[in-house]
């Protein structure tokens, strides 16, 4: 009998709230505290949170909670694989360019843009910032649903194995 994954939601306060000051170079906003370094974004998706702590050596460490249960079994050495595929293609601190090409959620190419650019573009939409060839001359990146993209592919995979067999 498979395990069955702990769902719930609970009503939360925002942990920083949007104040103005006069010019103080310790100001809060609702994006991120100069003070702290720490930036939190709130999802509407109720099982999805990302916390992005911007360190003084202008890194990132971005960290994602949620989506669905893992299966144990013999794909673990797969799934460890396509953990690591997943870390590369979201880890943007990993782009050493101040600028990329973005493509937007509609696969339209807007140009090149900053990459802070990029990220708060992705954002403001809600969805993933997602690297799709890092060692191109500005790094490609995409705004999308990683998850769902993940989804789509392994369905499309498991399509072709049902018509291969």
């Amino acid at each position: 009998m498979a395990a069955q994954p702990l769902t719930g939601s609970f009503p939360s306060k925002p942990l920083v709230k949007q104040s103005r000051t006069p010019s103080s170079s310790l100001s809060l906003s609702s994006l991120e505290s100069k003070l702290f370094g720490l930036r939190l974004s709130k999802r509407t998706k109720p099982d999805f949170a990302r916390i992005t702590l911007f360190l003084t050596s202008r890194s990132s460490i971005t960290a994602r909670y949620g989506g669905g249960s893992r299966s144990s079994g013999s794909d673990d050495r797969r799934s460890r694989q396509s953990d690591s595929d997943d870390e590369k293609a979201l880890d943007i601190s990993a782009i050493r360019s101040p600028t990329v090409r973005l493509i937007d959620q509609q696969h339209i190419m807007v140009g090149v843009v900053s990459k802070l650019e990029a990220i708060q573009m992705a954002e403001d939409a809600e969805l993933d910032l997602v690297i799709l060839s890092p060692d191109d001359d500005p790094p490609v990146v995409k705004i999308m649903d990683y998850s769902k993209y993940r989804y789509q592919q392994k369905k499309k995979k498991k399509d072709q194995q049902k018509k291969s067999a």
